[in-house]
């Protein structure tokens, strides 16, 4: 097993990472010490969300900290090739999060949460910034649970049209649509790796404007199969099913965990 793939051992964000002694604090720090309980001389992995990790030991717990020794920093590659942006709508209880944690296990490299006309749940102004710092907290998690060592990027429109704007530079674009001519496999696998970006509506699906502001803005419209299904399963079995015919689904990377 090379050095520093150990998979037994916890993995915790912390940047900046450099080799040598180390304070963690925050929501690091209770979790090692209220959750996991560590102990001197045990040993974690950090990464630090730009795509280095390395192997830490326990020095010492204080209250709310936890000194460590950090060993040597490396640059690790567990990226899929396919630079995929997801954009989903804003849809009921914990699904945002869910879809969140379950894209980012998936490989996404960005994710674009949107309000939609039909999306049964809207964010007040007020309410944006907490919001987004939740989901960055299951991003941050999902990346420490499935290896990741760059944490995907996260941003919040207000409306479809909104969404459109931010993901404008992707020379690929497919918006799922259930009525749409062609499956989403037809524009797969690609000649040549390009940034692709997935749009993924609410219950209920996008509203007739809404797709014709996609297609207006150059967004084609692709359909998953002849099943109806929730907006959270149409959101990751579509980038499941990208990634495995264009990303790295079932092939292994370099520095992936053993």
């Amino acid at each position: 097993m090379p050095a520093g793939t150990d998979p037994r051992l916890s993995r915790h964000p912390a940047a900046p990472l450099e080799t040598g002694p180390l304070l963690l604090s925050g929501p690091v720090a209770h979790h090692l010490n209220r959750v996991l309980r560590v102990r001197p001389g045990e040993k974690i992995r950090l990464f630090d969300g730009q795509g280095r990790e390395a192997e830490a030991v326990v020095v010492s717990r204080d209250g709310d900290r936890v000194r460590v020794e950090v060993g040597e920093v490396r640059t690790v590659r567990r990226e899929s090739p396919l630079p995929l942006t997801l954009a989903f709508a804003l849809s009921k209880g914990e699904k945002p999060e869910w879809i969140a944690q379950k894209s980012v296990e998936l490989g996404v490299a960005a994710l674009v949460v949107f309000a939609a006309r039909r999306s049964v749940v809207h964010w007040s102004a007020d309410a944006v910034e907490h919001k987004l710092r939740r989901l960055r907290e299951v991003v941050r998690g999902a990346c420490a649970q499935c290896g990741r060592t760059v944490e995907p990027s996260l941003r919040y429109a207000d409306s479809c049209g909104a969404a459109i704007a931010l993901t404008a530079d992707r020379p690929l674009r497919l918006a799922l649509d259930a009525t749409a001519a062609r499956p989403l496999a037809a524009f797969l696998p690609l000649d040549r790796v390009l940034p692709v970006c997935l749009l993924s509506g609410p219950e209920g699906g996008l509203a007739a404007d809404e797709l014709e502001e996609l297609t207006a803005g150059g967004w084609r419209t692709a359909r998953l199969g002849p099943r109806i299904l929730r907006a959270e399963t149409a959101a990751l079995a579509a980038v499941a099913l990208v990634q495995g015919l264009a990303g790295d689904l079932g092939a292994p990377a370099d520095g992936e965990l053993q």
